[in-house]
Order: C-alpha cells, then structure tokens, then sequence
C-alpha cells in the first residue's frame, strides 16, 4: 500500500462536511487547488476515474484521501451509495512514503522533530478501516458542528479535524507495522512503557521498575521493546534525557550541568560520555556548529 506524508504549512479551515447518499452515483468532482478531502465510503462500492479511465475502485468501509483535486469522475453502479466526508483548504507539502519509511520516521520520532505538524495518510488505494475505527465518528461529529460559525464552535472543529488527521496517521503507522509482523498489543505495551518514561524522566529510571508497570518481565519488554523501536530501552531513556539536555541548555535555560541534574544525570563526565556515545559529537561541538547558533 502506498502513503503519503503531508506537511501542513497553515491550520486546515473546513470549507464543507456532509453526508452524501444517491441511488446509482455518478459525479464529477472540478479541480480545486490547496484542498484536501477525506472520504469514508459506508455504502456502495465506488470507481474512480480520471480522463475517461477507471483507475481505483474503493469499497465499503474504506476511507479515501483526495489531494489537490483533478477533474475526477466518482461512479457506483451499487442501488445504494453512501458516504460521508469532510473538505479542507489548507497549504500543504506531498511526499510519498513507503511502509519501511513509516516505521523508521516512527522509531526515530521523526514523525514529529522537525518543528513541522504533519499526517500520514493514504494515497490511492484508501484505508480500509476496522469496525472499531474511531475516524469515521469523528467525521460525523465534524458535519454535526459545521454548520455553527461561532467563534468558540469553529475552534472546537478545528480541534475534531486535528484528532481525525491524528487518528488517520496512527492506522496509517499501525498498518505499516502489522506488515512487519509487529502485533498491536506489543504496539500498545511500548506505548505505555513510553508513557511511563516520560512521566518519571527527571528520575533515574530503570528496567525493571518500567516493566513491573507494565505488568510484563524485564526480558519480556526488552525484546518487545526492541523490536517496535528499533532501539533499546536504555538506549530510549538515555535519548530521550539527552535530547531534553540539548533543548534546555540550547535554549539558555541552564547549563550543562543543571540541565543533566534536571533529567536526572547528575554526574557531568558521564553526561558528556553518552551525550558522545548517543549523538555522535561533544555538546561544545554542537553548540559551536553554525547551523545551532543560527536558530
């Protein structure tokens, strides 16, 4: 299956949402620039075309994302066809993005490092979604408040639209996964150990006490761990403790020192051993660089 990793450049702004049903559906949708639309098909199986050939037929219970839209014609030959969607117009960036792509953006936390809020969703083929889907409520709960401009209202809609890109990359980012084989529940276990770092990560924090909360044997999550990540636990925790260290000291809020004594790494001569080992240079080499200076 293929995706694609939208960066959003400005906040979506709905400019339609409804439930759409016709007997034997035949429509032609313009080209309209900056746009994106997410379409969940309920009923009736629907072909796509552009300049007279079928392309894409989605199914029921799919969910579909059209970009920047071309002159497409959508047709049914189901009695009944049913949809429900949602337009935005907003400025955003394209780049197709493979399942390997995906887990490595994840593992990294890519997804969500350079300053820049995107999604993860489908392409072409759309999502085929789960009866426990939670995205096509939101949809609805998105036509319900539309039609209300107040101010206080728009912002809640706004809010809905961010949850539905959110939850459309998570499938987006759960399916890749499942194609390697990596099961949910391992998904969700290293979800909480996460939680639970990020919770305790001014302490000193250690194996041992992350898998009793989880309610799993150290070995256990250690593998589990691994396995989704990419990395180690102890690899994670000290990452993450350093990346907060180089935000804080980047940032001139404390030094070297008080910031290691912040996220609980008292001793400076072992901060400055792993700052090495985990990032690959000395913190006085990144501060020194240009491109850090410069931000």
């Amino acid at each position: 299956m293929q995706y694609c990793k939208v960066i959003l450049n400005e906040v979506p702004v709905p400019i339609f949402a409804h439930i759409y049903e016709s007997t034997r559906y035949d429509y032609s949708l313009p080209q309209m620039e900056k746009t994106l639309e997410l379409s969940f098909i309920e009923q009736g199986d629907v072909l796509v075309s552009q300049e007279g050939i079928y392309t894409q037929t989605h199914r029921e219970n799919t969910l579909i994302a059209i970009y920047n839209k071309k002159d497409i014609q959508c047709r049914s030959d189901a009695p009944l066809h049913r949809h429900i969607t949602v337009g935005l117009t907003l400025d955003f960036e394209m780049h197709p993005i493979s399942e390997a792509q995906i887990i490595d953006l994840e593992r990294n936390g890519a997804l969500a490092a350079d300053g820049k809020i995107c999604a993860i969703l489908p392409l072409e083929q759309g999502l085929q979604l789960s009866p426990n889907s939670k995205i096509p409520d939101l949809i609805r709960e998105i036509i319900r408040l539309y039609p209300n401009g107040s101010t206080g209202n728009r912002l809640l809609l706004v809010s809905k639209i961010m949850k539905l890109l959110s939850e459309v990359t998570q499938e987006c980012v759960r399916r890749s996964f499942l194609l390697k084989q990596i099961s949910p529940a391992n998904i969700l276990c290293v979800q909480r150990a996460m939680q639970y770092i990020s919770g305790r990560i001014q302490q000193r924090i250690m194996v041992e006490e992350i898998a009793k909360a989880v309610e799993l044997s150290p070995g256990y999550l250690s593998n589990v761990f691994k396995q989704v990540t990419g990395q180690t636990l102890i690899e994670y925790v000290n990452r993450t403790k350093l990346q907060i260290v180089k935000e804080l000291v980047l940032n001139g809020q404390m030094t070297f020192s008080q910031a290691g004594e912040y996220v609980g790494i008292p001793d400076s001569g072992y901060l400055s051993r792993i700052f090495r080992k985990y990032l690959g240079t000395t913190f006085r080499e990144l501060k020194n660089q240009p491109e850090v200076i410069s931000e």
